[in-house]
This record gives structure tokens, C-alpha cells and sequence, in this order.
């Protein structure tokens, strides 16, 4: 059926069952839905007559199933984009096909180390912080929407496309969200560059982040304080 679940609820599927790097920007504004109330849902956008379904349905993988089934029922003319391995079995099964383009690298942070001997780099990178002056901290403490918005229309400015794009790579949003995680790079007290990890619930492996954005200024920064916030 279509959208009949509340934030909250369509939060707590997302809690329950969204491992997939792409499962937070199923709340992104624009998205229509399709819910199975006990179940979980299906986030997609319409167009050109066709429903193109945003990354796995949010629910328990054995489901995957039924609610593929239950989607094609009231809408039969689908694409779906970013999918799991799990669920791309399941639209293959059902006829669909299925293409695999790039790769998805995942990183433990439990064993991550950076030095001289691996990651030259990062090192590099992160030594040269205090020579540039250059603080990173996590959360905006202090730093204002009217900053964050200055940086990110520079680094649209700085694009051949000037405007947000959608779907895929969610809208940025000016207002904090509490799952998400921030970092911001400043330097002399002015912001630079950001970077955001969306949430991906694993209860696995206890959780993890996408990164979603990597926003710097037009020339802002040096190439270090963008690439430590990345990294």
C-alpha cells in the first residue's frame, strides 16, 4: 500500500533493518513510499511513468520476497537502483535485469592505523594540520547555519551542475540531524570544509557510517584540510 507510516514508525524500521549505505536517504524530502505495516517499506521517486526504488526495501532480508512481490502488484513498472547483492537475487529470480557497476569499500575502524609505513598520505596529511593551523572537530559547537551554507553554495559555485542533486546523493540538510555525524575543519575560526557520515545500522558489526557529503569551499582550504576531514 502507499505511504501510511509516520516518521517515528519509518524510523524505527530504519533502525531495525537499515544495513544498506544508502537506507538514510530513504528520508530524504521528495521521496514517495511504499509501506507494509509489520513489515518495513520501499522509498522511491516517480518519473517518466516509472517508480525508481532507492537502494534495498527496509525490512528483514527474508522479506525481501514479499515485498517485492507486493510492490510489483500495485506498481508493475519499477527500477531499482544502489540494491544489495541479497536483493539483487531476488529481482533476477523475478525476471529483472540486473547490472553491477563500481564497488563499495568498506573500512573497520577498530583495527584502522595510520602511519609511515601504511597510509603515507593520511599521515602526511594529518601531521601537516598544525603547521596550517587547521582544527577538525566533530558536532557544530558554535558554527552557524549561515557558515555551513556559505561554504556549501561556494563548492556548488565550483561545480559544472550549480545545483543540489537528489536521490542518490541526498540534499544536504542545514538542520542538524541527530544520527548523522559532522566534522568541521576551520581555520583562524573560519570554516572551511565539512564532511557528514549518514548512519548504517548493522547489528552485526555495531553500526557503522556512509559518508554522504564532502563539501569545501572554493578556495578555502588546502588540500589538507579537505583531505583530513575525508579521511
Amino acid at each position: 500500500m502507499t505511504s501510511v507510516f509516520a516518521h517515528e514508525e519509518r524510523l524505527s524500521y530504519l533502525e531495525k533493518y537499515g544495513s544498506h549505505c544508502l537506507a538514510y536517504s530513504t528520508l530524504q524530502p521528495g521521496m514517495d513510499y511504499f509501506d507494509l505495516p509489520g513489515v518495513g517499506y520501499v522509498a522511491y521517486m516517480p518519473k517518466w511513468g516509472t517508480r525508481y526504488v532507492l537502494t534495498d526495501p527496509v525490512c528483514a532480508s527474508q522479506n525481501f520476497r514479499t515485498v517485492l512481490d507486493a510492490l510489483l502488484r500495485e506498481h508493475p513498472r519499477i527500477c531499482c537502483v544502489q540494491v544489495s547483492e541479497d536483493f539483487a537475487d531476488v529481482l533476477a529470480r523475478r525476471g529483472f535485469l540486473v547490472n553491477s557497476l563500481g564497488v563499495e569499500n568498506t573500512i573497520t575502524l577498530d583495527d584502522f592505523r595510520i602511519s609511515w609505513n601504511t597510509r603515507r598520505d593520511l599521515k602526511r596529511w594529518v601531521s601537516s594540520l598544525s603547521k596550517a593551523g587547521i582544527q577538525v572537530q566533530e558536532g557544530r559547537n558554535g558554527i552557524s547555519c549561515a557558515e555551513i551554507k556559505e561554504v556549501s553554495d561556494e563548492w556548488l559555485r565550483s561545480k559544472l551542475v550549480h545545483r543540489e542533486m537528489a536521490f542518490m546523493a541526498r540534499p544536504y540538510s542545514l538542520a542538524e540531524e541527530e544520527l548523522v555525524r559532522t566534522f568541521f575543519a576551520k581555520q583562524d575560526g573560519r570554516l572551511l570544509a565539512f564532511c557528514s557520515f549518514d548512519p548504517v545500522f548493522n547489528r552485526c558489526l555495531g553500526g557503522g557510517g556512509h559518508i554522504c557529503f564532502a563539501i569545501c569551499g572554493a578556495g578555502r582550504a588546502p588540500r589538507t584540510a579537505y583531505s583530513t576531514t575525508l579521511s
